[in-house]
């Protein structure tokens, strides 16, 4: 009985490390959780019976076993026929290695299985799939996507340690002095094995939930800042709709100020309203216009600042009537940009400057920021700012301009010098 149900906890655990190989491979049909178990569950009882029917004829069992790896992964994977076939030789191809590399262990540190056949074979048959559980890991590492991609090599190589203490635990178990002196212990042995081999899988799936929770967060995050963004544009539109409404009333009647001094003939008073008017009406004309709202806004609003500021702001631009990007995308691109280029350009102290530019000529749109800054090093291809506000969105605002960058299948290149940082994006829109 003990042979029946260790013989199936095996095919189980082999049934979860396949679906953590072909998740690193494969690209799965849906993500529900639901029907992954019952495609695996299915999948474990299949190469269990198999294994138990056809178990002296080793090449049938093995084609069978490869035909429901081949019927599982078609129902669980997007990818080609030819794919699928080449993961599920793949895997069984693993398997084989991985009872290589078991024999090769026991002969390496002289294990005596023939000492206590019993608790001897049982601990191989662990160990066996613990390292091929090692072996996944290492490749899970190597083909880090998805859940994993924010995990950094370091950190992966500390999980590592977790398969590797619990492959040198069992071996240590294999050794001869340790049978000696615990003749009695062997069902104490099983138990343990089997718990540091359950310890791998449970800390796989917290590790994977707990990322997974934090991928969340951070685009929830993301989209917090977006919204942040998008609605300082649209009260810059209000406001600035306001202000044109405000000067149209104060122009009626500053005109009718300046025609009640010419009807009177007062053309000195005349000449010092004029004066005195000039700055405000210089001040509050919006400077800029690319005969596209959003953009006119953003870079009004960003030159004003700038130049309050005493930032250097030079601009260069053509006509974006025709820039067909949705206008939440063009407010993102253009205010993450230039508020990074500001932030940077208040800690410089000589001459701060910021040199913007977009233009929009036969489909392709180029759009550059070049500002001076303090260099602060670099962390994962971002640059270092010293913002003590919202730290935990730190690098954020160049990443929402990345991922809209490849939503529109665009380049975008940044290149980052001790007093000089520069964002480069191109993209080409289709006819």
């Amino acid at each position: 009985m003990f042979d029946f149900v260790f013989g199936y906890v095996i095919v189980l655990f082999e049934m979860l490390v396949f679906k953590i190989f072909v998740d690193i491979l494969a690209k799965r049909k849906s993500e529900n959780p639901k029907s992954a178990s019952l495609i695996y569950s299915l999948l474990s009882i299949l190469v269990f019976a198999t294994a138990i029917l056809a178990g002296e004829y080793i090449v049938v069992k093995i084609c069978l076993i490869v035909l429901w790896y081949y019927i599982a992964l078609r129902c669980y994977t997007r990818d080609t026929r030819r794919k699928c076939i080449l993961l599920c030789v793949a895997y069984q191809g693993l398997l084989l290695v991985t009872d290589y590399v078991t024999l090769l262990v026991e002969s390496i540190f002289h294990i005596n299985v023939d000492a206590q056949v019993g608790i001897a074979g049982v601990l191989l048959v662990i160990l066996d799939k613990s390292i091929l559980f090692l072996f996944v890991m290492i490749l899970r590492g190597a083909y880090r996507q998805q859940e994993f991609a924010q995990l950094e090599d370091k950190d992966w190589v500390k999980f590592i340690f977790i398969p590797l203490f619990t492959i040198g635990m069992i071996i240590a178990m294999l050794s001869d002095d340790v049978f000696a002196v615990s003749a009695k212990l062997d069902e104490l042995f099983i138990v343990i094995a089997l718990g540091l081999v359950a310890m791998n899988v449970v800390m796989f799936f917290l590790l994977k939930d707990i990322l997974v929770r934090e991928r969340i967060a951070r685009e929830q995050q993301i989209c917090l800042i977006e919204a942040r963004n998008q609605q300082k544009v649209y009260e810059s539109l209000t406001e600035s709709v306001e202000i044109q409404r405000r000067l149209s009333h104060e122009y009626k009647n500053q005109l009718g100020v300046l025609q009640g001094l010419l009807e009177r003939n007062e053309l000195q008073q005349m000449k010092r309203y004029l004066s005195s008017i000039q700055g405000e009406v210089q001040h509050d004309i919006d400077c800029i216009d690319t005969h596209h709202a959003i953009v006119n806004v953003i870079l009004n609003q960003k030159y004003q600042e700038a130049t309050h500021k005493h930032i250097l702001f030079q601009c260069k631009i053509n006509d974006l009537s025709g820039l067909h990007m949705e206008e939440k995308d063009v407010a993102t691109l253009v205010s993450n940009l230039l508020n990074n280029a500001i932030e940077a350009c208040e800690k410089v102290e000589d001459k701060p400057y910021i040199k913007f530019k977009m233009i929009l000529k036969e489909h392709k749109m180029v759009l550059s920021v070049c500002n001076s800054c303090i260099s602060r090093g670099q962390q994962d291809g971002w640059q270092h700012t010293s913002k003590e506000e919202d730290v935990e969105l730190h690098g954020y605002g160049l990443k929402n301009v990345q991922r809209i960058v490849e939503n529109y299948q665009g380049e975008m290149v940044i290149h980052g010098t001790e007093q000089e940082f520069k964002v480069s994006i191109v993209i080409q829109f289709e006819h």
